[in-house]
């Protein structure tokens, strides 16, 4: 059964307004993930953190991740200075979902280094973001250098740009215009590219939103793990059943293929055991550091942001 995947990508501009909108509609249009470009930060907290949704962004700051969909099991894959990659979990493959904030002024010829491993061993690698790159591979009438090295890097790492010039800019000022905002993904998953938008819709900011539909087998992962704190002894008055059953069979055991029938039949009981006795619990969002908390996170984005202003 085909299932669709939802991912709206915008360059807020560093604007509460467009930050604030940009999470509105995502909700109006049950979006997935929420992309964010230049997000609006003060003192190191993103707009959203009281939200509840699970969030990734870059070491910078100046991309987030939101993961809306409650049922998707995702986690931190890696970030980088100006990127934020997130594995999602399904039952038939990852994906790999990257944001990335390319600044203007950067050289493009380090920036190109953090996403140099992106779409190699034909993985599913969606790459969005603000990449401030011309090409007329994207819409442009002209290809600087920065556009040659972003499409050196998407033909030389299999990506395939998404992106529909028929659908005009997407940055539109009183005076200018562009296509900064790129989309792109593995060639070999490009047919899991069910629609690729520009949204006629209010953004607050320069940028327009563009939405990326996805389809596939997009059934949640399975994984789980057993909630074995609190229900022991009831595993332990289970398996205590087959306990004698178990030891007998054992005992009889003359040859390899006893022991191997043997282990097949204790491993069965275990399982069966475990089933019984304990609950279930997914495996979703699952984190690297369980003593991690929301006033940590807080201290800790406070002391990145005074550490990048004392840098400038």
């Amino acid at each position: 059964m085909v299932q669709f995947l939802q991912v709206l990508q915008i360059n807020v501009n560093h604007s509460q307004a467009g930050h604030s909108a940009a999470l509105m509609t995502a909700g109006d249009l049950k979006c997935d993930f929420l992309c964010v470009q230049d997000p609006y930060v003060v003192d190191g907290t993103r707009l959203g953190d009281a939200l509840g949704y699970p969030m990734y962004s870059s070491i910078r700051f100046n991309c987030v991740v939101y993961c809306l969909n409650s049922e998707l099991n995702c986690s931190l894959k890696s970030n980088t200075l100006n990127t934020v990659s997130i594995i999602v979990h399904f039952a038939s493959y990852n994906l790999c979902l990257t944001n990335l904030y390319f600044q203007p002024k950067d050289n493009i010829d380090n920036l190109i280094n953090e996403i140099s491993h992106f779409g190699l061993n034909n993985s599913f690698d969606p790459l969005v973001g603000d990449f401030n790159a011309r090409s007329q591979i994207w819409g442009y009438g002209f290809e600087d250098h920065r556009g040659q090295v972003i499409s050196n890097f998407i033909s030389s790492n299999n990506f395939s740009i998404c992106n529909r010039k028929d659908l005009g800019p997407t940055f539109v000022t009183d005076t200018s215009q562009g296509f900064p905002d790129l989309t792109s993904i593995s060639t070999s998953y490009q047919d899991y590219l069910d629609s690729w938008n520009v949204l006629d819709l209010d953004s607050s900011t320069n940028h327009k939103y563009i939405c990326v539909r996805l389809a596939g087998d997009f059934h949640p992962s399975q994984e789980f793990i057993f909630k074995s704190k609190y229900s022991f002894k009831i595993f332990l008055n289970i398996f205590r059943k087959d306990f004698d059953y178990l030891n007998s069979l054992l005992g009889l055991a003359s040859s390899s293929e006893d022991v191997d029938h043997f282990y097949k039949i204790f491993f069965k009981c275990i399982c069966d055991t475990a089933f019984g006795a304990f609950k279930k619990k997914p495996l979703r969002n699952s984190k690297s550091f369980h003593f991690w908390n929301d006033s940590l996170r807080l201290k800790r984005n406070r002391v990145t942001a005074l550490y990048l202003s004392f840098q400038l």
